[in-house]
């Protein structure tokens, strides 16, 4: 089958302007510079408490003495262990009240068994070891403070890491003299590529920390709890905690209970093994009632360690609030992916990706510059989208917008169940939620798009000059019989950035309004193959294209670009059609050509 083309233009069709106006650049920076600030804000005061207990490991030690061991209960619902020990520096006695806090604040913590276990290790009359400031010498701690915050500090630190790669991609990102047309390819996927393991690293990172306590941790306590021995237990006070925040209130439950294990009389305060607090007061309420002080229950102590013990040692209500965190784990997973299916360009036969090079191509800053033809070869050209690689991008952005949603889902449905609804909250979230279905609709759609047969097309060169004769043979592999119609066609597309000034704000301002427009123009669009039947269809074919001499060649400039690319279609009934795109370079004619014309 042979097709020529003469002078003739497909229809001409206007795809449509993306703007990209120096206000929507401001927008873009405004919101990866808060990544940055928020993430060298945190770094900050992580690696200023990180260098401040540092510090603390190089204090000299004294002889102490405790002189008061007590745990107290905390205004705010935690509880606190205070301490009162003497110590003599320089023959002057000094009083502290600092367990590895300088401040001498105490150490504060919401289980009762953390703090007991200090009770027991320091009590009254007991000779131990104070850490005294050289500087200060009324300033001294128990122990050093730990240094596992200095780890954490590599979470901000991805983001700070994003916001300045996001910074410097968008202000930096094109360089003042146009680069080749493989140059260019391969800079953009680069920088994207590793902004987007970036985001993945943080985003899974994160979801595992969070998970991991508010998931995985009350999972295996409870796993293991099953062999944990029953033991008499009374409780001494129960309440509802409440703790109030910016925009929300949240409660949790507090049951004091003691209990004897070996002649030894403990308390603890754990009613499950799900830490933090949850929205719904009347639950929490409904449990503190069933535990009145001065009842008889039955407390669950773990046999290998006494100071460690639970009321109920089932799966908690609010375990699901759990699942959370997973999706901002899936959401980073699926960026780590997407990273690696990140594509530039067509592909030899044999597996290896191709890119034009210098010997093939034009330099984008002299468009008419020739270069000898390429070598005669077949081609397998590589489709310029991988349908998993929009399988997970779609997905990421589904499954970071809904968890993002969710969070406020989860919120709303709690005021509910509490008899407290937030209705404002509910009525502003309805139209994320519609947007997070259709991003879950979409992601069904580009799944069942992976189960569709692929083009394959094999040319005698991915890189015809004008007036050449491209040879093209294609085939479907997969469920081709599924193909009800299939058309190929070569499409060349301008694309042109330019200053556009904005007459419109100039009555409300006063001035005139300048904005980065690209627009995309197709000047040429043929059907080289259109074809409904069905053997055809599944036992593929052979096209020689004659390439127009009288149009633009490939042309990748800072401001103009002309792409061409065979595009595929096919439709399948009652299912996603078939899309492939194809990568061309069009070169222009050779010298001698046009010498022997």
């Amino acid at each position: 089958m042979r097709i020529r083309f003469g002078n003739r233009r497909g229809r001409s069709r206007d795809t449509g302007a993306k703007p990209a106006t120096v206000f929507g650049k401001l927008g873009i920076t405004l919101f990866f510079l808060l990544f940055f600030a928020a993430g060298m804000v945190f770094c900050s005061f992580l690696g200023v408490q990180f260098f401040r207990n540092l510090s603390t490991y190089t204090w000299p030690a004294a002889d102490a003495t405790i002189s008061r061991s007590e745990i107290v209960r905390d205004d705010g619902g935690d509880y606190r262990f205070e301490v009162r020990y003497q110590y003599v520096v320089d023959d002057r006695p000094y009083t502290g009240r600092a367990y590895d806090a300088p401040d001498g604040s105490g150490y504060a913590h919401s289980d009762y068994a953390q703090l007991q276990r200090l009770a027991v290790r320091y009590p009254a009359e007991a000779a131990v070891t104070a850490y005294v400031d050289p500087s200060d010498p009324s300033r001294a701690i128990l122990t050093p403070p730990s240094l596992w915050v200095g780890l954490t500090v590599f979470f901000p630190l991805i983001f700070a890491a994003v916001g300045a790669g996001g910074l410097y991609f968008t202000w930096f990102g094109k360089s003042g003299t146009a680069p080749s047309i493989a140059n260019r390819i391969k800079s953009k996927h680069m920088g994207g590529k590793w902004l987007l393991r970036l985001m993945g690293v943080g985003f899974t990172g994160i979801g595992l920390v969070v998970a991991h306590f508010m998931l995985i941790m009350p999972v295996v306590r409870v796993h293991r709890a099953r062999s944990w021995m029953p033991v008499p237990a009374t409780v001494v006070a129960s309440r509802v905690v409440t703790h109030r925040g910016d925009d929300s209130t949240t409660y949790s439950v507090d049951i004091l209970y003691e209990y004897e294990i070996d002649g030894r009389t403990l308390r603890s305060n754990r009613y499950h093994f799900l830490t933090g607090s949850s929205s719904g007061r009347r639950a929490k309420q409904a449990i503190v009632d069933a535990h009145p002080p001065g009842k008889q229950i039955t407390a669950y102590v773990n046999p290998a360690d006494p100071f460690e013990a639970v009321i109920h040692r089932g799966y908690p209500s609010d375990l699901w609030f759990g699942i959370i965190p997973l999706v901002f784990c899936m959401a980073g997973v699926a960026m780590l992916i997407g990273s690696v299916f990140v594509q530039a360009g067509p592909r030899r036969a044999g597996g290896k990706a191709w890119l034009p090079d210098a010997a093939t191509v034009e330099p984008a800053g002299d468009p008419f510059a020739v270069r000898p033809r390429t070598a005669p070869g077949r081609v397998t050209l590589r489709p310029t989208g991988s349908p998993l690689g929009k399988l997970l991008g779609v997905t990421a952005g589904a499954v970071i917008w809904n968890a993002i949603t969710g969070v406020f889902v989860g919120i709303a449905v709690h005021s509910h169940m509490a008899d407290n609804p937030e209705w404002f909250l509910t009525f502003f979230i309805i139209p994320f939620v519609l947007i997070g279905i259709g991003l879950v609709g979409a992601v069904g759609y580009q799944f069942l798009a992976l189960f569709n047969p692929r083009a394959v097309l094999e040319v005698s060169t991915a890189a015809p000059a004008l007036g050449d004769t491209l040879t093209i043979d294609w085939r479907l592999e997969g469920r081709a019989d599924r193909v009800s119609e299939l058309t190929l066609s070569l499409v060349g597309e301008e694309r042109a950035t330019y200053q556009r000034t904005s007459g419109r704000s100039a009555g409300r301002r006063g001035g005139r309004r300048t904005e980065t427009v690209t627009e995309k123009h197709s000047f040429y669009d043929e059907p080289l193959l259109k074809t409904s039947d069905a053997a055809e269809i599944v036992s593929g074919g052979h096209l020689d294209v004659l390439i127009p001499a009288d149009v633009m060649h490939s042309f990748d400039a800072e401001n103009n670009k002309i792409v061409w690319t065979l595009k595929m279609t096919g439709n399948i009934r009652r299912w996603p059609d078939m899309k492939d795109e194809f990568g061309l370079v069009i070169r222009p004619i050779a010298l001698e050509e046009i010498a022997r014309a």
